[in-house]
């Protein structure tokens, strides 16, 4: 004798959890430009993906919210380093500047 789906004493695949809808890609994408920013930080070139870190982090810290995407602590990681990444160049300028003679 078979028992019907969701008869007691039976087994159901379990879907995927609820509000669950994957790791966010802006997160992944903040916390890679986040690294290349303060990797790079120590030339020029590297505030553009420090801003780019900075501002995929914040749009990925609102996607992660309840019950959406996971990837909450990438996105801030992300959001970090970019911003550690500019505070680093933006000192390089300044001690730079300050040692030049002028």
């Amino acid at each position: 004798m078979a028992t019907s789906p969701g008869a007691p004493g039976s087994y159901t695949e379990a879907g995927p959890p609820a509000g669950n809808q994957g790791t966010s890609g802006m997160a992944v994408a903040a916390l890679v430009l986040g690294i290349i920013g303060v990797v790079s930080s120590w030339c020029l070139i590297g505030i553009i993906p420090a801003i780019l870190g900075i501002i995929f982090g914040a749009i990925g810290r609102k996607e992660t919210g309840p019950g959406g995407k996971t990837g909450r602590g990438m996105a801030t990681a992300g959001l970090v380093t970019g911003i550690v990444g500019v505070v680093i160049l933006v000192a390089l300028i300044i001690v730079g500047a300050a040692s030049s003679p002028s």
